[in-house]
């Protein structure tokens, strides 16, 4: 009886450790002001496990469901959920993972009119575009067993991460605000991770991330405004966070995100509306029992140029393991 139970309480702490380690896995790619995709969002991960994760979301600016959705000096409210499927592998004996994601929202707000100094108000309520991705480990990221994960010494990590973003999102071209895009996307991040810590165990770990990435657009053939075709350059993103454990099943963290590029076209004519901007943001993150965790973060916009994306962000995310 004494070994059975501490067998019990050492499986109870693992699965407490692998919660903790888990923020918002392989996000939906939806990265909103400074939060981004968010502190330790692709960290290592124990294979053969199953994740479903919620997202609400509460965010006021000029951007709809993402950052490249954004309308200069518009003035938008956002109320976001996200229901997300993972599930972790061995792949050429690193981790790998495949996901879904599937948002829901309500948007509204005033949007200029172009050459006058009026606006519109409008309105949207549906799904947005599903989300589907993957991630394979390329350094650093063995598959282990949950056993095996909790003694692992993780150093150095370096993964790759892939995301495509399906035009399957309500969208009215006759309407200025969507919530869906009505075009295809794809993104690539490169999440450099190191851990300062003897274990993924380890109750002072410090996490230092830098997770470069760009996100390229398939052209709108239907955009609103009643051109023939809309397109946009790639965006550039380079996203950090510095985290710190507190317990085997805490933690907080606070970070930023960069974006550079996506000058938009109107049937072939740029627009020299190249968005600039840098967000802060902090996070916390506590494991509420042995298979759920619970983490809030805020980030805002702190800088932009004329063109750049400007928000305010509220984001509470639940991870259930199983």
């Amino acid at each position: 009886m004494r070994l059975l139970t501490i067998f019990q309480i050492k499986t109870f702490w693992v699965r407490c450790v692998i919660v903790a380690a888990i923020s918002i896995p392989m996000l939906s790619g939806i990265a909103f002001a400074g939060a981004g995709d968010g502190p330790r969002s692709f960290p290592l991960l124990p294979k053969d496990r199953n994740l479903l994760v919620t997202y609400a979301l509460f965010q006021k600016g000029d951007q709809l469901l993402s950052a490249d959705q954004s309308i200069p000096d518009a003035e938008i409210d956002a109320s976001i959920g996200i229901l997300q499927y993972l599930r972790t592998f061995s792949l050429f004996g690193n981790i790998g993972a495949a996901f879904v994601a599937q948002p829901y929202a309500h948007v509204d707000g005033s949007v200029p009119l172009g050459g006058s100094t009026g606006t519109v108000s409008a309105s949207d309520t549906g799904f947005g575009g599903t989300i589907v991705g993957g991630m394979i480990g390329l350094v650093g990221l063995p598959a282990f067993s949950p056993e095996e994960f909790g003694k692992h010494d993780p150093g150095f990590q370096l993964g790759l991460v892939g995301k495509a973003f399906l035009p399957t999102g309500s969208y009215d071209s006759d309407n200025v605000i969507s919530v869906g895009s009505n075009r295809f996307a794809g993104q690539f991040i490169l999440p450099f991770t190191y851990c300062f810590a003897a274990s993924m165990a380890d109750p002072t770990m410090i996490t230092l991330e830098v997770l470069p990435s760009v996100t390229i657009f398939e052209d709108n053939s239907d955009p609103s405004g009643g051109a023939d075709v809309s397109g946009q350059k790639p965006l550039y993103t380079l996203e950090s966070h510095i985290t710190k454990s507190f317990t085997k099943t805490s933690w907080a963290s606070f970070g930023g995100i960069y974006n550079y590029g996506g000058e938009t076209s109107i049937d072939g004519v740029w627009n020299n509306d190249r968005r600039e901007s840098l967000g802060l943001g902090a996070s916390v993150n506590f494991a509420a029992t042995s298979s759920t965790s619970i983490k809030i973060s805020y980030g805002q916009t702190v800088w932009r140029n004329d063109d750049g994306m400007d928000a305010k962000l509220l984001r509470i995310v639940t991870t259930y393991v199983f």
